[in-house]
Parts: structure tokens; sequence; C-alpha cells
């Protein structure tokens, strides 16, 4: 599966101003999504964002990381998170090992 296909097949998501956006089928990465509304990349970095894909909503922040502030979002979001995309039966996770594109990278936290 290439960089494309993934970003088609998730539904990405970034807390912005304590809003929850989300950005559903579209082949673009988060950095492309968030250029496109205008956030710098110092401003993305600090983002809380985040994917759901195969019934798992994985957050994470810079590159890919779980710190103190991602969790926090995750416990206060999470369930408007899967109330939003119709989720009933679904993980949550915080950080992931990066892997090649096209390989599942693997969650790290298991927060739910």
């Amino acid at each position: 599966m290439n960089e494309s296909i993934f970003h088609k097949s998730r539904v990405a998501f970034i807390i912005y101003h304590g809003n929850i956006l989300y950005l559903r089928n579209s082949t673009m990465s988060h950095r492309e999504w968030c250029n496109s509304l205008g956030i710098n990349n110092n401003e993305y970095n600090r983002l809380v964002r985040g994917y759901i894909k195969d019934n798992e909503i994985v957050y994470y922040q810079g590159d890919f990381k779980s710190n103190e502030e991602v969790i926090n979002t995750c416990v206060d979001t999470y369930k408007q998170v899967a109330l939003d995309n119709n989720l009933k039966d679904y993980s949550v996770y915080c950080g992931v090992v990066k892997g090649k594109v096209g390989e599942r990278w693997k969650p790290i936290l298991k927060v739910k």
C-alpha cells in the first residue's frame, strides 16, 4: 500500500483551537491538509492529530510521538471522535512506532 492509498483509506483528524476537524476520502497527508488550512510548520508540529482506520483511533504529535498533552487530549476527545465517525467497537492509542511506507505502523500506548 503506498502513501496516497493509505491516506485515502483512513480518516485524518486534527485538534485545532479546541475543535476536532476531519479529512475524509482524501490522498492528502496531514501536513498537506494543514498547509491548505494556512497552518504553518511550527503550529503543525504542536498540533495533536491522528487518524481512524480499521476501528482504531490513533493520536500523536510531532513525529508520531505521544506525551502528556497527547494523552490528555485523547482522553478528552476520543468519545466524540468515535461518535462523529459512527464507531461502536473500537480501540484508542497514543503514539506509533514509525515503519516503512505501506506497512502498518504499530501503535504504542493503548488508552481504550
